[in-house]
């Protein structure tokens, strides 16, 4: 594990030396901003209509609250975000290893391809997670502007970190593919569009195949937390999915080992 940790501080260091780091956090942070104060504006904007019709329908305060109208769309924003982020920051993980010959060095080191691929994936996971906490400042606007309930707050931001956790395994595997970052970056945007699709498609099918398929969607397991719900099944998933595809990422990485 200290072989894991030390590759991804080196990774984290060096994604800090180049400014794509930096504009992609940049842009992260500020399209993040953009759909919290849409969501935050269009919700002032309806509350005072929403209240004059409340006095013939209360339901209406019920279903129409500030969680389920700011907090849950924002979150659900910002996954699709992390989306787009991750695959542009694990990229050159391991492809521009291969591409500058440096992949053989790391093999042929006292380093094993578990270790590589552990640091490698914990690495571009800091550079996410430091993209995420700089939006924690739109939460804490909201509990100064308003009183939210912390719950879907707490919940939805750990979910976004196994959220990017699973997008970011995805790029990895993508980045150990190919020996160029542009590919990478290519097939990293396929694998989270491919689960984001099969969610989509499975969560309209009322058949076993369906719910296989939405199973298959970090998406889908975020719907819960976002809104609060903590659900084991969802945690269980966001530990499974990580493993499994950094187990193949692991196979791929130790089959270079033996050309």
């Amino acid at each position: 594990m200290r072989s894991a940790l030390v590759i991804a501080a080196r990774d984290v260091r060096a994604a800090f030396e180049s400014p794509l780091a930096y504009v992609l956090i940049a842009a992260f942070a500020t399209m993040s901003g953009l759909f919290f104060a849409h969501f935050l504006f269009a919700y002032s904007d309806l509350s005072d209509a929403l209240r004059m019709a409340a006095l013939k329908d209360p339901s209406l305060l019920s279903r129409f609250t500030l969680e389920r109208a700011v907090v849950s769309p924002a979150l659900h924003a910002q996954t699709a975000l992390v989306g787009v982020l991750v695959p542009l920051l694990t990229m050159r993980a391991l492809a521009e290893e291969k591409r500058q010959g440096t992949m053989e060095l790391l093999l042929t080191a006292p380093l094993t391809h578990v270790s590589l691929t552990l640091g490698k994936w914990l690495g571009a996971l800091a550079v996410a997670c430091v993209a995420i906490a700089l939006t924690i400042g739109q939460p804490l606007a909201l509990i100064a502007l308003a009183a939210p309930d912390p719950g879907p707050l707490l919940t939805g931001y750990m979910g976004l970190f196994l959220v990017a956790a699973s997008f970011t395994a995805l790029g990895l595997l993508a980045s150990a593919l190919t020996e160029s970052p542009v590919v990478a970056a290519f097939l990293g945007f396929v694998f989270v569009a491919a689960t984001i699709a099969c969610g989509i498609v499975g969560t309209t099918m009322s058949t076993n195949a369906g719910t296989a398929l939405a199973w298959l969607s970090p998406l889908v397991h975020y719907d819960s937390l976002a809104v609060g719900l903590v659900d084991t099944r969802d945690l269980a998933f966001y530990l499974l999915f990580p493993a499994a595809v950094l187990y193949l990422t692991m196979r791929v990485v130790d089959s270079r080992r033996w050309r």
